[in-house]
């Protein structure tokens, strides 16, 4: 009846869309979190009909309140909203600066344990550094995340078979994925080292340079700093000239070929323009020897810089 639409409407819906952004993304999410099956973009509005109408019948209103619950997780992963714990909201924070969003019908059950007290925060919090760092190694090693979305529809489930699942959680979780392979498996600590030293990470996404950049800088800081206000630095330049070539030496080209865009010839600055295709010693200058960030902390006392210095 209309007076009962109004009433579902203002006090559910309205919030619902406030605490989601996308409401067509968050309740494909949900679905797929409900049913444990995959659930395409067009197919949210039919597949939910069927869903609502199987599970709640002519019930309306609880459908809607099982709705409100999970978008008020859900607005802590998108960050509409932040987590009442700092230390977890920091967490998802990072995990949406990745947009490994993948994960998000997982993440809606990880947080409803928590809620119903099945699990406890130092427990959740641990779920969510595992999965970033799942993803990180993925776009790193794999150069992708694609194809994980049967893993995250049905981790919860495989996790909650286990009868001492609430006791022993992060170990369950730590041995589901390191027992996936192929396309699902768990980079391992050797691979993930040389793609961080032997990768062009300049021509990852900006998303996935910038996070790997900022943890490197942020990590263990008191003083965070905010890289949206900073520009990633080539040391030694994409442009040489002949001063860069000669302090190089003979194999200059292979040495700018093979390391030009590697992590350890990037840093980070507030003065790109000014740095330029400039001398190593100019950019001591100018920038690096000043520097108040602490990737460019071991540039200062150098003389010069080469193949050696940048592994």
């Amino acid at each position: 009846e209309p007076f009962e639409q109004e009433k579902l409407y203002k006090e559910y819906w309205v919030k619902i869309e406030e605490l989601t952004g996308d409401i067509a993304e968050f309740v494909r999410n949900y679905l797929i979190l409900k049913l444990k099956i995959w659930v395409k973009k067009d197919d949210v509005y039919s597949v939910f009909k069927k869903f609502s109408t199987e599970n709640y019948h002519k019930n309306k209103e609880g459908v809607l309140k099982d709705l409100i619950f999970f978008a008020g997780i859900y607005s802590w992963l998108i960050q509409i909203q932040n987590h009442p714990s700092s230390t977890i909201n920091k967490e998802l924070r990072r995990l949406n600066k990745l947009e490994f969003t993948v994960c998000h019908p997982y993440l809606l059950d990880i947080f409803n344990e928590f809620i119903s007290g099945n699990i406890d925060e130092e427990t959740t919090n641990k779920c969510l550094i595992i999965i970033e760092s799942y993803a990180f190694r993925k776009i790193l090693v794999d150069n992708t995340t694609q194809g994980l979305n049967k893993l995250f529809i049905t981790l919860a489930r495989d996790i909650k078979k286990e009868k001492s699942w609430k006791e022993q959680y992060i170990n369950i979780l730590s041995y589901l994925l390191l027992e996936k392979r192929v396309s699902q498996r768990f980079p391992n600590n050797e691979e993930f080292e040389n793609a961080l030293i032997n990768k062009e990470i300049y021509k990852l996404q900006s998303k996935n340079r910038n996070f790997l950049l900022e943890s490197l800088e942020n990590f263990k800081s008191a003083y965070p700093i905010n890289l949206d206000e900073l520009t990633v630095e080539h040391i030694m330049p994409q442009t040489l000239t002949k001063d860069w070539k000669n302090k190089l030496g003979v194999n200059w080209q292979v040495i700018h070929n093979k390391y030009l865009h590697t992590l350890g010839n990037l840093s980070l600055t507030a003065k790109n323009t000014e740095l330029s295709n400039n001398s190593f010693e100019d950019k001591q200058q100018i920038d690096f020897q000043v520097s108040k960030l602490k990737l460019n902390f071991k540039l200062d006392g150098l003389k010069i810089w080469n193949e050696e210095k940048i592994l």
